[in-house]
This record gives structure tokens, sequence and C-alpha cells, in this order.
């Protein structure tokens, strides 16, 4: 579920909260997108990792830049993320964000259950690049994910 009170309770309501920077990229009094970043230390320097975000794919550029800027005064040395959002990777391309492969890919295994009526949804749900997944998703530590994207 991507909605406010799963965003509260899954980044606000835990002991580690203090650890997230969580904002919400508003259009007059519309929200177009939200995005939580962790600041981590990596190497003994701070690095922030973008743990999730959701955004249309045209709220993506100032969605990110806005945490690029936020890195940026926290003093961050990096800024990663790990994401399959096949729009989104020309947006973090053009940003300045890398994709770096360091030979520590894990295989992704996704699971979508459809419910009733879900067989018609079974061709798109099958192809990877259809999905939307973000570091928040998962359990995997940062440690784990150095090396997708970094800027």
């Amino acid at each position: 579920r991507r909605d406010f009170p799963t965003l509260a309770w899954r980044y606000d309501q835990v002991p580690t909260s203090g650890r997230y920077r969580r904002f919400i990229l508003m259009q007059g009094n519309r929200p177009r997108g939200w995005l939580v970043l962790r600041i981590e230390t990596w190497r003994d320097e701070p690095m922030g990792v973008v743990v999730d975000y959701l955004a249309r794919p045209g709220w993506l550029a100032p969605l990110f830049a806005h945490a690029l800027d936020l890195g940026r005064r926290e003093g961050v040395i990096a800024l990663m993320t790990r994401t399959r959002n096949r729009p989104g990777h020309a947006v973090l391309s053009a940003l300045g964000f890398l994709r770096r492969d360091i030979g520590t890919r894990l295989p992704t295994r996704l699971m979508a259950h459809l419910g009733p009526g879900g067989e018609r949804l079974r061709p798109l749900v099958a192809e990877a690049d259809n999905w939307f997944v973000t570091y928040g998703d998962s359990d995997i530590g940062h440690r784990e994910m150095v090396g997708e994207y970094q800027a």
C-alpha cells in the first residue's frame, strides 16, 4: 500500500523514526509526491539513502532534486537509491545519478496477489519492468544495496 497512513506507520511510528527525513511535494494545496530520505554512515562519511518515494513520472525530477538539495544541506557525500521504476531511470540519470554495478546484485523475487478476477492482470504483472518497487518495499540493508544508483 502507498498511502499516508501506511507511510506514517512505516517511517514515523517506529523506534528509529529520527533517522528519516520525510517530505511531501506540493503544488498549491495538492500533494504531487513524497520521498523518504534516511541518513546513514558509509565509510565514516554521511550518506543519504532514498528509501521510498512515490510520484507520477512528471514530478520525479522536482522530488529528487529536493532530495539532492536536502542531502547537500545535511552534508552527505552521496545519495543513493534502489528502485525498480523504468520511467524513473531517465529522470535519475538526468539529475546526475549513476547506475553502479559493484557485483552485489541479489536476486529479486516479487510476489503479487491478484485476487478475484486478477487473471487479466497476469500478463501485466508477469513483466518485471511494469513493477514499481523501492528500497522501502524490502528488508535489505543499505550495505547490500550499495552500487545501484549513486549521485
